[in-house]
């Protein structure tokens, strides 16, 4: 059986010597000591860390044995033996290849105790337990000389400490030390070097996803953002798979720039903690400075012969055959500064770092070298409140102008000078502000977030609303019966929108916590307008296209056996990963593999049941099937819905197109399950709701 269960992210296991971990349940809002494994920290971090995305990864792996070829070659040829250092050598794989080209000398450095363990059964299973050194230590820690972590310094380096921002791992402190402290002068470095690119654009969806957009409500009407403690500044990268952006939704201001170059050699000396360009640009459209692109490329051997890129299609030196990768993606940096520019004009693309972070600006004026290089100080809004993801929601005309429509239809349905209130119950939100501003009376909040609390106060005071917008300072979770009780509650309306949601029927919390307001049950809301009146859990049987890779068995990676990382990475994500699991999905392409289907209704009208529901069918799949895909519907009246899943009816066998501002929930079909899946399988689909335990369990198996 295919079991999907989820209880706030996490499911439980009790084995004899177990701890207890406290959680919380998103769906109920309230925390929970559940049992744990003893290691259960441990196996989470493998869980998390990616390392079968990494080793799917097999352009890279190529990449790496092709380099340290070249590099072993290259030291047998000056005459020298070959002594090799890996710096967080994981499984041991670059370690293996080392030795399988005929190092004379290997040390492999990890100080992960999962991974070094693994790496010892793994470098012990392929027969290089007498040729490699293990060391489980910080690379910082390890000591150098007769008796000691290594016998010499290392001619050859081989290492991947790299992430999405290439330096975000220590790179700079990792190479710094190791050639000052673990190799030789004439050392050779795989990879030799890198290369970061950035290319600034002009965008109505980045926008969106960095600063609050005017609301439209009506042809005369408009929610405009004040002028202050709304937008400010954050320099955290925003990670995504930069080639599922289609190209119609940017423009280039520029081609792709070089804005930094790293010598990881040591030919050039220490790689620089802090560090500025600023490179004049001409733009080649009119246009406004929304967003920054950047990636990296590494040239891998000595020689530079090899090279690999993670840049976007566009971009790509090899666009046709680019390899799927979680664990290095593209970023977007948000600029400081809100340039406009004609085609032609001149300007400034100014990029920083640190040790760890990166810095993106552009400006019109020649601002040289300056000698202050450290990164610029971020400013406080909405940014520090909100998601990138939960900022393009919110800035979503379509899902507005539902949301919009829906506070007419009630206005025209509710009697507004009768002394009532409106109550809102979710977070981080305008539609407060839009209720309030198209005539709700009075509309009550509760709101935890200071920063949050700082907008809406501001857009209150700009569009003086202060008198009809009433926030109580406190967690929605916090809010009772009690707090309500000096208002006459007529309408209760969400989006809905939880911060601790990560699944989307995760913000069934709204359902929790009308009940907890509202404590009469149906009784109560017999006399209330709940907006949504109701939701419904739907499926999908798909082909994911890589996504899959992240919890699939490896086997072998370049002609190394790996089955005992593949042992303990699915034992770590049985004990550590909840086998439904949110992504955004548009970033991960999957095809139908048969019809979407409804798994469950909900009806706010109603208090929770009372004992456990339970609702079953069956479907067709297709024999190419690899999972399920899994989205919510909000039915926020009789004519309006809003969707977190598709946005277009799904065809079987093509592409699914889905919402961007939202995660969906995935489950993949485990090996054995896709095994047993012909032309037109039926699949049994069982979800169970229990209402006490704020907990869903999925069920999805082949039927004989």
């Amino acid at each position: 059986m295919w079991l999907s269960r989820l209880r706030g992210m996490v499911k439980m296991t009790q084995s004899k010597g177990s701890v207890f971990l406290q959680t919380l349940n998103p769906m109920t809002g309230q925390t929970e000591w559940q049992m744990r494994p003893p290691d259960y920290d441990y196996q989470q971090e493998v869980a998390r860390a990616a390392f079968a995305d990494m080793l799917h990864d097999t352009e890279r792996n190529k990449l790496y044995y092709e380099a340290l070829k070249i590099a072993i070659r290259l030291k047998r040829e000056q005459g020298q033996p070959v002594h090799v250092l890996d710096i967080g050598t994981g499984t041991g794989l670059l370690s293996m290849m080392a030795a399988r080209i005929g190092a004379d000398s290997i040390t492999a450095i990890e100080e992960f105790r999962p991974m070094a363990n693994c790496a010892e059964k793994v470098i012990r299973d392929n027969g290089f337990a007498d040729q490699i050194k293990l060391v489980r230590k910080r690379s910082t820690y390890v000591t150098v000389g007769q008796g000691q972590d290594m016998a010499q310094k290392a001619n050859i380096l081989v290492t991947e400490v790299f992430d999405t921002e290439l330096i975000g791992e220590g790179a700079i402190g990792t190479f710094n030390h190791a050639h000052e402290n673990l190799l030789t002068p004439d050392c050779m470095v795989v990879p030799s070097f890198g290369t970061m690119f950035a290319q600034v654009v002009s965008s109505d969806l980045c926008s969106r996803w960095n600063t609050v957009q005017p609301i439209k409500l009506s042809d005369q009407l408009s929610l405009d953002p004040p002028d202050e403690e709304v937008d400010g500044i954050s320099f955290a990268l925003h990670d995504v798979q930069m080639s599922q952006v289609q190209e119609t939704w940017f423009t280039p201001i520029t081609k792709p720039v070089p804005v930094f170059n790293f010598d990881f050699t040591g030919r050039s000396g220490p790689l620089p903690v802090n560090d500025m360009s600023c490179l004049p640009q001409l733009a080649s459209v009119k246009g406004k400075c929304d967003a920054i692109f950047i990636w990296w490329e590494l040239k891998m051997d000595p020689l530079s012969q090899v090279t690999l890129s993670c840049a976007p299609k566009w971009a790509h030196p090899n666009p046709k055959d680019i390899p799927w990768r979680d664990h290095w993606m593209q970023a977007i940096y948000y600029p400081m500064s809100q340039v406009h520019l004609n085609e032609g004009e001149s300007f400034n693309l100014i990029s920083r770092h640190d040790e760890y972070s990166l810095f993106f600006d552009v400006s019109k004026t020649n601002t040289g070298h300056a000698n202050d290089i450290s990164g610029p100080p971020s400013k406080r809004g909405i940014q520090w409140a909100v998601s990138r993801l939960r900022l393009g929601q919110m800035n979503d005309p379509e899902r507005n102008a539902k949301l919009v429509q829906v506070i007419k239809n009630a206005l025209n349905q509710v009697d507004s000078n009768n002394g009532s209130s409106w109550l809102f119950l979710g977070e981080l939100s305008f539609m407060p502000l839009m209720a309030a501003k198209l005539g709700a009376p009075k509309v009550v909040l509760a709101e935890g977030n200071t920063q949050m609390i700082k907008v809406l106060k501001a857009f209150a005071k700009k569009h003086d609303l202060q008198e009809r917008l009433v926030i109580i300072e406190k967690p929605v979770v916090e809010l009772t019966n009690k707090d309500l009780a000096p208002y006459r509650i007529e309408v209760v309306l969400t989006e809905p929108y939880f911060s601790a949601s990560l699944l989307p029927w995760h913000n069934l919390l709204f359902w929790y916590s009308l009940n907890e307001v509202l404590p009469g049950g149906d009784s109560d809301m017999e006399y209330i307008r709940s907006l949504p009146q109701g939701a419904s859990i739907w499926a999908v049987p798909v082909a994911y296209k890589d996504l899959w890779k992240i919890r699939s068995p490896l086997h072998d990676a370049e002609g190394f056996k790996m089955t005992h990382f593949d042992e303990i990475i699915m034992q770590a994500c049985d004990e550590s990963d909840a086998d439904v699991e949110p992504h955004p999905l548009w970033e991960y392409p999957c095809r139908a593999s048969g019809q979407a289907i409804k798994l469950m209704d909900f009806e706010f009208a109603y208090a929770l049941p009372e004992q456990v529901v339970q609702k079953q069918t069956t479907l067709e799949v297709a024999s190419d099937c690899n999972g399920m895909a899994l989205w919510m519907e909000w039915h926020l009246d009789d004519e309006t819905t809003i969707s977190n899943g598709p946005k277009e009816p799904v065809e079987v066998g093509d592409k699914v197109n889905w919402d961007m501002h939202s995660h969906q929930g995935v489950s993949f079909l485990p090996q054995h399950q896709r095994g047993r899946l012909t032309v037109n399988s039926m699949v049994q689909c069982t979800v169970t709701f229990n209402p006490k335990e704020g907990d869903l369990a999925f069920q999805f198996s082949v039927v004989e």
